[in-house]
């Protein structure tokens, strides 16, 4: 009848709702009297099936009783059974707002314990023990899940005091271990925080490399803290919204992109139909059932690597040469385990 949830009730229904709801909690109103009385305070022509609209939404969505006995010259009165009723102070929700917050919900969950969402773990069982207090919600399963990061990763407790870093322009030095190396001290000018792969990384300047989108991992930091020094704006043109757009994960070297083109085989063209390996993934026309050829224009890094490795035996690739020397020489190693 009306849009909630997804989208919002338009402005004008707002206010006429405001209206209607204040009229029938008065002495009661003929429908021309509502017309009138509605196109008037609201200064724009309102019609009485409008009103008759408006009436049937409030018994279906918010329960409101109304006298149906009452009449004045022979002309229906329309009046709430109950004075002190109104469709906004009451306890209960519409059906379409509870679908509304259910769905909130389900999106607050996915950050629930990491550090700079506390509050979600006070207010989170209240609004559930609301929600299931509705009878369209009672006794009701999940019927949506998605992976969870865990509380317990390492480098989680740092998002929050880094992100207020970024918020407030904060310098920070960092103590780092780097996988396999000793570790070392950082002044660190952060910028942005990224998630790849169940990892928390930040991006910024690295003052000993003078390098403004340095990254660090942050189950790689030791400790962290304030430093007093002055904080340095990205002196360099990044737009963070675009510049993964040209690589996958989180590292980008300071190379050109290439042109990347792989074979995939059996389960894997499905997979890689349904789910492309990067916006700039290209199906070539020579493929069949049997054969998948696509190509990418990307920056070649160890992630890409990986995701290439992941798929096994269902893909080849063909160029360029140097990638393709890099997975055979790593499968080569790998099959010598095996024997």
């Amino acid at each position: 009848m009306y849009e909630i949830g997804h989208n919002a009730i338009k402005k004008s229904t707002v206010q006429r709702f405001k209206i209607l709801d204040d009229l029938f909690r008065s002495i009661g109103l003929t429908m021309d009297e509502l017309v009138e009385k509605v196109t008037d305070l609201t200064g724009k022509s309102i019609s009485s099936r409008q009103i008759e609209k408006d009436i049937r939404y409030f018994k279906d969505e918010y329960d409101m009783e109304f006298e149906t006995d009452r009449k004045s010259n022979n002309k229906k009165i329309y009046k709430y059974t109950d004075a002190s009723q109104s469709i906004y102070d009451r306890n209960k929700l519409t059906s379409a707002e509870l679908n509304t917050i259910k769905d909130i919900l389900v999106t607050l969950s996915l950050f629930e314990g990491m550090p700079q969402f506390e509050w979600i773990k006070e207010i989170l069982p209240r609004l559930e023990e609301n929600i299931k207090s509705s009878d369209n919600f009672k006794n009701s399963n999940p019927i949506i899940g998605f992976s969870k990061h865990s509380i317990d990763n390492k480098g989680i407790e740092y998002i929050k005091p880094i992100y207020e870093a970024i918020l407030n322009k904060k310098v920070l030095l960092i103590n780092y271990q780097p996988f396999g190396e000793n570790e070392i001290k950082i002044t660190f000018h952060p910028y942005f925080l990224k998630e790849y792969n169940n990892r928390w990384f930040v991006y910024g300047l690295n003052d000993a490399m003078q390098k403004y989108d340095w990254n660090l991992a942050l189950d790689r930091i030791k400790d962290q803290k304030i430093y007093s020094s002055n904080y340095i704006d990205c002196e360099i043109d990044i737009n963070w919204n675009e510049y993964f757009d040209d690589f996958i994960g989180v590292t980008k070297l300071d190379t050109k992109c290439e042109k990347v083109m792989l074979h995939f085989f059996n389960k894997a063209i499905n997979y890689i139909r349904s789910k492309p390996l990067h916006p700039s993934m290209k199906i070539k026309k020579e493929s069949d059932e049997n054969c998948l050829k696509i190509e990418l224009e990307i920056i070649m890094n160890y992630e890409l690597e990986s995701l290439i490795l992941s798929f096994g035996e269902n893909v080849e690739v063909i160029a360029p040469i140097a990638l393709r020397d890099s997975i055979k020489s790593k499968l080569t190693k790998a099959l010598k385990k095996y024997k």
